[in-house]
């Protein structure tokens, strides 16, 4: 949701923050022109960063509702307990990935 049309806490991206409402989800803007690691702050109420290290978080990876999140630029799920293959719909449907780390969980 845009951050100006916002209905509160249960909107990720509702704030005039970069991270918005929910701790460890982004909405960052677009890149600054000539700048790296630098958005638009407030961005346009898309979901673009999920960072969620060392959280514990158990299971396959939840590629069909991550796919609700098509802007995705950035998927860190670092540290967890997550089993089974790395799904192949990352390139599917996150056309705009640039990061990814599932680094110290048990994928195969």
């Amino acid at each position: 949701t845009d951050p100006a049309n916002s209905d509160g806490e249960c909107d990720p991206c509702g704030s005039n923050t970069a991270w918005g409402n929910w701790d460890h989800i982004g909405c960052l803007g677009d890149p600054l022109p000539g700048e790296s690691f630098r958005f638009e702050v407030p961005g346009d109420g898309i979901v673009t960063n999920m960072h969620i290290t060392d959280y514990k978080i158990e299971g396959a990876v939840p590629i069909e509702e991550l796919c609700n999140f098509p802007q995705l630029r950035e998927f860190d799920v670092d540290g967890g307990w997550l089993e089974g293959p790395i799904p192949g719909g990352f390139g599917t449907c996150f056309q705009e990935l640039e990061e990814i780390d599932l680094s110290y969980n048990n994928l195969s």
